[in-house]
């Protein structure tokens, strides 16, 4: 019954979806009702912005609409289809998402779900026509100042990390970026689809129409795909040509963007920060970084780095050091000396790495904890400085 839902508004568009059963999700009404299709369709269009059918229309003029392919058109699906599309990407609000869009047309979409994922997350277009692209970052321009003076803002904040960006969506590199939801906006063979699955992040959720299907792709541990079909659909195919690689943020901590990252990794950057030795205390021998040295190591990691249990570590290149009940002999102390020059001589290595910039591997930071935790079992007073700094908290969401 997906025809019926058209309007005469974007309102009665909205309402007539939830009437009849296409949209359902609360987050998500809010969100169509707030982002007017009608400002995201060419001039040309306007008259068929609110009907429940797939809109195309030219922006720009001369040679344009005569180059194969055309330039400056602009397709927006039915919308009804981005409702279920919606549905199936399973948005989750407050996680600090990463979303990328492929072919992001107009920008309406991606100002939907925007609203949805909430202020936290990072929002990433890619549009291959840069016509189109041009048009779009009117559109959300217009909107994103309409929507700052509207009381709605509060309850649905627009993201400081919404960027969109001219390229090719199929040669964005999966050693630098990888998302936890992807939006695929136009018909993608499967011999590319690879290119985008690459990019889910474990656990992400990929939709969008693989030939004459709708399809949702979930991404598990250990590399794993799951495919599901979820109906028929007919979109344009996506144009794989030409190769331009979009110039898009890296998904990188820093102090700038603490606050767009999950909750795992800002508590895990607060627990390191606020580290601090007092004297005669114990404590491990990560806590003698000074938080220069945290900060860069954190930019190293990926945003999921710290969202489940890390597996067990690695043995440490010696056996533990197993403390005498007596006093040791002259033998045992230089045994335990070679020990402590070996984890001090790994420790320095794994430092100058990072001070080069070469990236962090998960075994590398399972060994650095390991080494930490036996240089702690050695009994270090805490009499010497603390990698904390005093000054830092958790409370700059207001990032400008």
């Amino acid at each position: 019954m997906s025809w019926l839902s058209s309007g005469s508004s974007n309102e009665e568009l909205v309402n007539n979806m939830v009437s009849y059963g296409v949209l359902r999700d609360p987050k998500c009404i809010s969100a169509l009702h707030t982002v007017d299709r009608g400002s995201f369709v060419c001039s040309s269009m306007k008259e068929h912005a609110y009907k429940d059918e797939p809109v195309r229309g030219q922006i720009s003029l001369g040679t344009a609409a005569s180059q194969s392919p055309p330039t400056g058109v602009i397709h927006l699906s039915a919308p009804h289809m981005y409702a279920s599309c919606l549905d199936a990407l399973r948005l989750n609000e407050g996680d600090a998402m990463t979303f990328l869009n492929v072919g992001s047309g107009s920008g309406y979409l991606s100002c939907v779900v925007a609203l949805v994922l909430g202020k936290r997350s990072v929002i990433h277009s890619v549009e291959i026509d840069p016509d189109v692209l041009d048009f779009a970052e009117g559109c959300v321009q217009e909107f994103k100042i309409s929507h700052a003076s509207s009381p709605k803002s509060a309850s649905l904040p627009f993201p400081n990390a919404f960027h969109m960006e001219h390229g090719n969506g199929l040669c964005i590199s999966p050693s630098s970026t990888l998302y936890d939801r992807i939006y695929i906006g136009a018909a993608i063979s499967e011999e590319a689809l690879p290119k985008i699955t690459d990019l889910l992040a474990v656990g992400g959720v990929a939709v969008g129409p693989v030939g004459d299907s709708l399809v949702r792709i979930t991404r598990s541990a250990g590399d794993g795909l799951r495919t599901e079909r979820l109906s028929s659909v007919l979109f344009a195919p996506l144009r794989e040509a030409p190769a331009v690689r979009p110039a898009l943020p890296a998904l990188t901590w820093s102090r700038s963007s603490h606050a767009s990252h999950p909750d795992s990794f800002r508590e895990s950057v607060k627990a390191c920060l606020l580290c601090s030795a007092k004297p005669g205390v114990i404590i491990n021998a990560a806590a003698f970084l000074p938080p220069e040295v945290w900060t860069h190591v954190f930019s190293f990691c990926g945003r999921q780095w710290f969202a489940e249990p890390s597996p067990p570590s690695p043995p440490i290149p010696t056996p533990p050091l197993a403390l005498p009940a007596s006093e040791p002999t002259a033998e045992e102390l230089a045994e335990k000396l070679g020990r402590v020059e070996l984890a001090a001589r790994r420790l320095k290595e794994h430092f100058f790495s990072v001070l080069n910039g070469v990236p962090l591997e998960r075994g590398d930071v399972h060994e650095i904890l390991a080494l930490g935790n036996f240089i702690d079992t050695l009994q270090v007073d805490g009499g010497g400085r603390g990698g904390g700094v005093a000054d830092w908290n958790d409370d700059d969401d207001d990032d400008d």
